[in-house]
């Protein structure tokens, strides 16, 4: 990977999608290289269209991921809210703090998040 994408410069979540994009574009651009010179040699194209077709499909799901982990009162909530620029995690009036886990996926669009409240048996909420 490019050593620009791990720099120490500050980047938007936009930004980052977006060269994640770009960077998955170029990944299928080289599988389908490597499909075009499979396809010129008959004995091995039956066999590496398979393989391609299966790397293509990974790299087509792939998404980026990032983990927060921390104890109570770390911070964790603030960072987030640092990063993405707006408050997603649920929280009650009453407690200190973030309420629930949060599994949040940023895209383009309005941010939605389920709460998903394990302990005492309440429905999920959007």
């Amino acid at each position: 990977m490019p050593t620009e994408f791990f720099g120490a410069q500050s980047m938007t979540p936009v930004q980052v999608l977006k060269q994640f994009a770009q960077l998955r574009q170029e990944v299928l651009s080289v599988i389908d290289k490597g499909e075009t010179i499979a396809n010129a040699i008959p004995a091995v194209a039956t066999a590496a269209r398979a393989e391609l077709d299966h790397a293509r499909r990974l790299i087509s799901d792939a998404h980026l991921s990032l983990v927060v982990v921390g104890g109570e009162g770390a911070g964790k909530s603030t960072l987030i809210r640092g990063i993405l620029k707006q408050e997603l995690s649920p929280i009650e009036h009453n407690q200190p703090g973030t309420v629930a886990p949060v599994y949040l996926m940023y895209g383009e669009g309005s941010p939605k998040f389920t709460i998903e409240f394990a302990q005492d048996g309440r429905a999920p909420e959007v």
